[in-house]
């Protein structure tokens, strides 16, 4: 499973890879993640680019290009109404060491995934919408790390946004990260429990670092 946001991107079981490399003293990297579904039903090819000052602050570009169900995409389009494509842009801070509240925000830029609103009379209003969500952890160690966190979306121009009817919350649960010993090598294992009060709906993820 692979999910994002609040939404749940492909309910089966998936796996995920990225290629990167970092430059100007490991301030900047550029990279691509790819994911594909056991059945074939989903893939994604995405883009980015970070700027990490390594002193809790993080900002990147990221083209998300979900090609699912598209028989002829045209990867280097980014046309709101036929590309599988969209770019948004997010940053990530951390209040303080003694309080580690940190902040995740992005706005969608432009593209696909019908991020605008269309008034009776035709006219079109890009929503550029917003994502914001906390996150707090509550359980830190060498082996186990607890986080709870909480999302919501919302937009400056229009009533709609990417990810709700109007501003509400579309994320709030807990995720786990344990460190665990297999055949003497470690491996991560993450697991994301969420509830999204816009759809309704709840969803359990389970990731395992393979490398």
């Amino acid at each position: 499973m692979h999910t994002w946001h609040g939404f749940v991107v492909t309910p089966g079981a998936m796996v995920a890879s990225s290629l990167d490399y970092s430059f100007y003293n490991n301030k900047f990297k550029i990279g691509a993640w790819g994911g594909s579904s056991f059945n074939g039903e989903y893939i994604e090819l995405s883009y980015f680019l970070t700027y990490n000052t390594g002193k809790s602050f993080k900002a990147s570009l990221i083209s998300h290009n979900n090609y699912s169900g598209w028989e002829n995409p045209n990867i280097f389009s980014w046309n709101k109404y036929n590309s599988p494509n969209f770019l948004d842009i997010v940053v990530e801070t951390s209040i303080s060491e003694k309080f580690p509240l940190d902040m995740y925000f992005s706005t969608i830029l432009f593209g696909q995934g019908g991020d605008f609103q269309t008034t009776p009379n035709g006219e079109v209003t890009n929503s550029y919408s917003n994502y914001l969500e906390l996150r707090y952890p509550v359980v830190i160690n060498d082996r186990l790390k607890i986080t709870l966190f909480a999302g919501g979306a919302f937009s400056f121009f229009t009533e709609k946004t990417f990810y709700t009817r109007h501003d509400n919350l579309v994320n709030i649960g807990l995720k786990l990260q344990k460190n665990i010993s297999i055949l003497k090598y470690y491996r991560i294992i993450k697991a994301k429990a969420f509830w999204n009060p816009e759809s309704k709906r709840a969803a359990l993820e389970v990731n395992i670092a393979l490398l």
